[in-house]
């Protein structure tokens, strides 16, 4: 018995965009396709593309590659029964990795983080203090960042005044500022100028000096809160005209006295590292070493008194 076969499925298929539409099975067959691939976009974090790039388009086929709304990884291919619109409707693959649902939490924190922080580059965090601490002010960090008072290694700007007094009619000031550097512990060197100006007999006048001398903070609090001290050091003077009067410009400054000094704040883990007071009385002596014989050397002793301010360096 000769049976009838359809021959529809041997015909050409139509150019794309002519002939019938794909009937509505077909519509549906795409329509299930395309919708879990627009959800699975719509989804994909942050509007990224998915993981495998854009839609590749092949030969009769369309490959997609996304993260699927699924818990595992599969790959599904939706393809069209027989029929008359066989022809028209493409096979579509889609390829579907899982979606993980648990991120770490340094993708976390690298997500959403604030991609340009003000002052900051792009995606650096923003800094924070280390928990349990507090900020401090910046003139007491920078203050324990630096050794402590009598630590050797230790630099130290020393900012101060002088008077000096020879009991008859001779008044010596100057203004100061030294830098001095713990050699060892509790044993300064210390470098000062100074300016200078002399009331004394005869003619009134100024002058510069420069001075080294080392000092010794013998007796001090544990923490180093308050120190005495003693000192010795000599230097040169260069005065703008005689001194004393009937002397020479150029003169030698020997110097010997004791000290106190104080910390102006609390000691901080057992060790003072702040700016302190500096008082003190030494022998002031004025003498040009007989560099001119005896006549034109009329030296000068007195009692000199100064304060400053001793700051880290």
């Amino acid at each position: 018995m000769h049976t009838h076969r359809s021959t529809a499925r041997h015909q050409p298929s139509a150019p794309l965009g002519a002939g019938p539409r794909p009937t509505t099975a077909a519509h549906r067959r795409v329509a299930w396709a395309v919708i879990p691939i627009l959800g699975a976009c719509a989804a994909a974090y942050a509007g990224e593309c998915p993981a495998g790039g854009p839609p590749v388009l092949g030969a009769g086929a369309m490959s997609l590659t996304v993260p699927a709304l699924v818990l595992n990884n599969t790959a599904s291919t939706v393809a069209p029964t027989a029929g008359p619109s066989a022809a028209l409707a493409p096979a579509v693959t889609v390829v579907a990795p899982s979606l993980v649902l648990e991120r770490t939490q340094h993708d976390a924190e690298t997500v959403f983080d604030d991609p340009a922080p003000k002052g900051g580059e792009p995606g650096a965090s923003p800094s924070r203090a280390a928990p349990g601490t507090t900020k401090q002010e910046p003139g007491r960090e920078s203050a324990q960042q630096h050794g402590a008072f009598g630590q050797a290694g230790t630099d130290w700007l020393t900012i101060g005044g002088l008077y000096a007094y020879n009991f008859d009619e001779d008044h010596d000031l100057n203004v100061h500022v030294a830098w001095s550097r713990f050699i060892v512990d509790d044993v300064e060197f210390v470098l000062e100028a100074a300016a200078w100006y002399f009331a004394q007999k005869g003619q009134d006048t100024g002058g510069v000096s420069g001075v080294f001398l080392f000092r010794w903070h013998f007796l001090h609090a544990e923490d180093y809160r308050w120190s005495v001290f003693g000192d010795a050091g000599i230097g040169l003077l260069a005065g703008f005209d005689e001194v004393p009067d009937g002397g020479t410009g150029f003169n030698f400054l020997p110097r010997l006295g004791l000290g106190f000094t104080r910390a102006f704040d609390e000691s901080v883990d057992g060790e003072s590292r702040g700016p302190r007071w500096m008082v003190g009385v030494r022998w002031h002596h004025i003498s040009n070493g007989r560099i001119e014989g005896d006549e034109r050397n009329p030296a000068r002793d007195s009692v000199a008194i100064y304060a400053g301010v001793t700051i880290p360096f």
